[in-house]
């Protein structure tokens, strides 16, 4: 059953991040994208050379600069009238090797297939490409750049009538697919009809132009998907969906495997059926070959050893069957009493380890789960295990960033606080910044950014300011804010820094990397705002300075609990007007606003953090304070 590819959507123009996650990440759809997507890259400009024609491709390979600018790299070669197994016989060549080979059969069927090239990685100096805004929310790459000297980036160069026969991407995860030159025809199989295209024993369609319907007979009931790629052009592959691919003249195409929250119930399905399988295979050598073959690992880091609940206590402890199949939705546990702040205003402090007091026998309470320390500790001694230390790691954080966002949506955000600033308190800020981005990778609309600032500000209330203009520099420069309109940006900024006063403010903004985007003319009016809250606040200390300590003390926790009803209380944190080593001074082309303001001698301090001068260092009844601010 052939349908044509008018049923995959196709984009002129390339879609925002925010519509190609609605229409194509979370619906596991495909979609074609036109050639402006790529249109900037080098490898579009230096790869190819016209080839004049108006009905075939319109580029061929640049055979002389790929060789000599590749020349050195090594790939695997595939002989496409071969068979494998599964795949098609490979044998590693040098890239200038298989260049002669393919230039050679230029302009008539070829052979030779230079398959899953790492050429970004052999030559990171060369930025022959950039990951479009669409695809940039990539977990899987994340891990292989942390764990190995690996990643899922290849590029692909054939000729005519190479190529690749049918099969679903590694890990069932996504793919993207840009051609440079060439055409492609892709034939899809929507999921879910794998049965139809196996025989009897498990095995699987090898080629689909050449299959013997008495041993598949149910092969021609499968439903497929026929899109033919041009120039220029990229292709989304969703996760489970078995495809074949055949090169239409020669053609160079750009891959890249990745996989985020939205496919990770396919990854992570894939990941423990091959588990599952290589187990039975090798029963008598199970608990060596498992770990050697690297799936045991890889299934526990994306699924937090095998989905085990986070919180158990209070409950039976479940089957074997109920971790396999899903988690507590009530396992979100999480925080511990502290006699001390994680984090100080100072640098050395903030870079150190901070132990916390933990509360040890305390009875059970109602909001058990602010407990996160005996929660995990709980779930260690159930199943003997040392979740705890393994969780705290910031080595694990992105399988952590994967667990954590499938449930955060499912709790209020008091929840998601005080979970992740328990397990936050010794990380450092890059270890932060991916955990806060994938945790809310999905809170795109107004809603959401109120919540991810509010988020921000509280886990980030005791960072030195520079920590915290790099953290938030970083979240602006990524999805979603990366390619959405400036009010997206404004409106998250604002809701973070809201009640800041004036000194905070502007070191917060000097420290804030240009690559974030905001404009200097909307960083003046904030400043303007708080300078006048900071006179507003002095004025009313004036008039009524046994008020003062309560009307300038600050505390983030405290705004949050009343903007979204938390039920636990925190430390106060003191203005920055208690503190004078807080004050900096820094300059800026925006005009100063001068105010006045008279104080009398008979005015009393009833503090030593007051403002107010006391009596003593009072001159007249004329005496002026003057406050210049910029």
């Amino acid at each position: 059953m052939d349908i044509e590819s008018n049923e995959i959507p196709y984009y002129e123009t390339p879609p925002s991040y925010e519509e190609f996650l609605q229409n194509h990440l979370i619906p596991n759809v495909p979609a074609v994208i036109g050639p402006k997507l790529t249109e900037h890259w080098e490898s579009r400009k230096h790869w190819v050379v016209p080839t004049g024609s108006v009905d075939g491709p319109k580029y061929k390979p640049n055979y002389g600069y790929l060789r000599d600018r590749f020349g050195t790299a090594k790939g695997q070669v595939a002989r496409c009238n071969k068979r494998h197994f599964t795949d098609q016989v490979r044998k590693e060549t040098s890239f200038k090797d298989f260049v002669d080979l393919w230039e050679a059969d230029d302009g008539k069927e070829s052979l030779y297939y230079l398959k899953d090239c790492h050429l970004a990685k052999t030559f990171p100096q060369d930025i022959f490409y950039t990951v479009p805004d669409i695809f940039q929310d990539d977990w899987l790459n994340e891990y292989w750049n942390q764990t190995s000297n690996d990643d899922y980036k290849f590029s692909y160069m054939g000729g005519d009538t190479t190529f690749t026969p049918l099969h679903a991407d590694v890990y069932r995860s996504y793919s993207w697919s840009s051609n440079i030159c060439g055409i492609k025809k892709w034939t899809f199989f929507p999921p879910n009809q794998e049965e139809l295209f196996m025989d009897k024993y498990g095995n699987m369609v090898y080629d689909i132009r050449r299959v013997r319907t008495e041993d598949f007979p149910k092969f021609e009931r499968a439903k497929r998907i026929i899109l033919y790629q041009k120039d220029g052009e990229t292709v989304f592959v969703p996760s489970g969906w078995f495809h074949q691919v055949e090169n239409i003249g020669a053609a160079i195409s750009i891959n890249q495997n990745w996989a985020n929250a939205c496919n990770l119930k396919h990854t992570f399905g894939s990941l423990n059926k091959d588990l599952n399988d290589c187990t039975r295979a090798i029963q008598d050598i199970k608990d060596g070959m498992s770990r050697w073959l690297g799936l045991e690992d890889i299934s526990e880091y994306v699924a937090l050893r095998c989905k085990e609940p986070i919180d158990f206590i209070g409950s039976p402890k479940p089957t074997t069957f109920e971790m396999a199949n899903g988690a507590d939705k009530h396992s979100f546990g999480i925080v511990v009493e502290r006699t001390s702040t994680p984090r100080k205003e100072k640098v050395a402090d903030w870079a150190g380890s901070k132990r916390a007091t933990i509360t040890q026998n305390s009875p059970k309470q109602q909001d058990e789960w602010k407990d996160v320390y005996s929660n995990i500790k709980q779930m260690d001694q159930f199943y003997d295990a040392t979740f705890y230390a393994w969780l705290k790691s910031e080595e694990n954080v992105l399988v952590t960033s994967i667990y954590l966002h499938r449930i955060a949506n499912e709790y209020p955000l008091e929840r998601i606080v005080n979970a992740l600033e328990w397990l936050t308190t010794d990380w450092r800020w890059e270890s932060t910044s991916i955990l806060v981005r994938h945790v809310t990778v999905d809170w795109c609309d107004d809603k959401g950014d109120m919540k991810r600032a509010k988020l921000l500000r509280h886990l980030t209330s005791q960072w030195a300011t520079h920590y915290t203009a790099t953290l938030i520099s970083t979240v602006l420069m990524s999805c979603p804010y990366s390619n959405c309109v400036i009010l997206k940006r404004e409106r998250f900024l604002r809701e973070f820094t809201k009640n800041w006063d004036f000194s905070k403010l502007s070191e917060f903004f000097m420290f804030l990397r240009s690559r974030a985007n905001i404009d200097y003319k909307f960083k003046c009016i904030m400043l303007q705002e708080a300078a006048r809250r900071d006179v507003s606040i002095m004025k009313e200390t004036i008039h009524h300075p046994t008020n003062h300590h309560r009307r300038t003390s600050s505390n983030d926790f405290q705004r949050l609990k009343e903007d979204d009803h938390l039920s636990s209380s925190s430390s106060t944190t003191t203005s920055r007007y208690h503190h004078p080593h807080h004050h900096h001074h820094h300059h800026t082309s925006a005009s100063t606003l001068t105010m006045t303001t008279t104080t009398s001698t008979t005015t009393t301090s009833t503090s030593s953090d007051n403002l107010i001068p006391s009596p003593s260092s009072s001159s007249s009844n004329n005496d002026k304070k003057r406050i210049t601010v910029i």
